[in-house]
């Protein structure tokens, strides 16, 4: 996946297609194998893809495993200019005490908090709290699974400077994403 990702990416850049990040799932298994760092600096390597234009984004179970070695992995990544995302936040069983001098940039809102904003007291007041411990650590915040304006107009109130969702778009393959942002520009 990150191979085809990076090729991807690359024939966007020759082509002038501005799109920023291409963010990669990277499951726990991958991050924990002693070889990922180097097998991902040959792969953006071959495919020319620079790895500024990277990011990597993990769950919690990947942290819970083996803190050292992920916070040594985050770090290696960082250091190469790959922006680090937390995915799905709120959905493991870790305390929030690791996310203290985790290298990390972003933090991903899992959709089942956005699920019932903005019309439950509870799930705004869980989604309120992460946006502002977020930002309080200086980290990007993006909303999974938004589907009404409604809630876009939530979580922008609330200082959410991104989300995903079917409000903004549908799922769309390579070519028709770099119709859209060439549209948009």
């Amino acid at each position: 996946m990150l191979r085809a990702a990076c090729e991807q990416g690359k024939r966007w850049l020759n082509s002038g297609v501005n799109f920023g990040k291409i963010a990669v799932n990277a499951s726990a298994l991958q991050l924990q194998r002693s070889d990922f760092v180097s097998q991902l600096v040959e792969i953006t390597q071959q495919t020319g893809f620079p790895t500024s234009q990277l990011e990597i984004e993990i769950t919690e179970s990947f942290l819970l495993r083996n803190q050292q070695h992920a916070f040594a992995t985050l770090g290696q990544l960082r250091e190469l200019g790959i922006d680090i995302s937390l995915d799905d936040f709120g959905t493991g069983y870790s305390s929030l005490s690791y996310l203290k001098g985790l290298p990390i940039n972003k933090l991903k809102i899992d959709r089942s908090f956005i699920n019932d904003v903005p019309s439950q007291a509870d799930s705004n007041a869980i989604v309120q709290a992460i946006i502002a411990m977020a930002q309080a650590l200086d980290l990007v915040v993006v909303a999974e699974g938004v589907e009404d304006q409604q809630q876009v107009e939530f979580l922008t109130e609330h200082g959410c400077q991104f989300g995903q969702g079917y409000v903004f778009s549908k799922p769309i393959d390579p070519l028709d994403f770099a119709r859209l942002i060439s549209n948009n520009k």
